[in-house]
C-alpha cells in the first residue's frame, strides 16, 4: 500500500532527475532550430503555471497551514523570552 507521502517523494525525485537532465543538456546544446528552441520555453513556461498550482495546493492543506501556524507561535513565543530576559 502506497501513501500519498511516499507517492509525492518519489514524484519529486524523478521530476528532480528529469529537470536536471534538461539543465544538463541546456548547456551543450549545438544547433538547435529557433522554433524547437521556442517549443521547449513555452513548454517549461507550462511546467512552471503546473508547480505553482502544485505548490498552491499543498499549501492549502491544512496540515501545512497548522504546522506553519504552530511554527509561527514558538517563534514568537522564543521572541517573547529573549525580550523578557
Amino acid at each position: 500500500m502506497k501513501f500519498s507521502s511516499t507517492k509525492i517523494k518519489k514524484y519529486s525525485g524523478l521530476i528532480g532527475k528529469y529537470l536536471n537532465n534538461l539543465h544538463i543538456t541546456c548547456d551543450d546544446l549545438g544547433y538547435i532550430e529557433t522554433h524547437e528552441l521556442e517549443e521547449a520555453v513555452e513548454e517549461i513556461e507550462g511546467f512552471r503555471y503546473c508547480l505553482d498550482e502544485i505548490e498552491l495546493k499543498m499549501k492549502s492543506h491544512h496540515n501545512y497551514n497548522n504546522s506553519v501556524i504552530e511554527n509561527n507561535e514558538e517563534v514568537k513565543r522564543e521572541e517573547t523570552k529573549i525580550i523578557l530576559y
